[in-house]
């Protein structure tokens, strides 16, 4: 895996060649062609995984920041990463499905 020197930046990122470049607390970004993922590595239950987290630039890296740090949060309380995120996008989805059910708020004309 080629090393950079400090943190990414847009810059940087955007004069990638092919390969997997770390960005710091187990943060890399995959590049293939011209596309570029953001990918959180880990360990649980003493096996490595990776999370796709999204892709870049529609994840910016302050994003990608922000999801490794909540992976990391859910490592320390001794959630894998994965299942933790699939459950906040779970919650997400029926907060909003519950917020449509709520009289008043969908017209039955439409």
């Amino acid at each position: 895996m080629p090393k950079l020197k400090g943190r990414l930046t847009d810059r940087k990122i955007a004069a990638l060649p092919n390969g997997k470049y770390a960005d710091g607390l187990n943060l890399y970004i995959h590049v293939r062609g011209g596309s570029r993922a953001w990918v959180l590595r880990y360990v649980y239950e003493a096996k490595r995984h990776e999370i796709h987290l999204g892709i870049y630039p529609v994840m910016g890296i302050n994003d990608a920041r922000l999801e490794a740090l909540r992976g990391k949060a859910a490592l320390a309380e001794g959630l894998d990463p994965l299942v933790a995120r699939d459950a906040r996008r779970a919650a997400r989805k029926i907060a909003m499905a519950s917020a449509l059910l709520q009289p008043g708020t969908v017209d039955p004309n439409r």
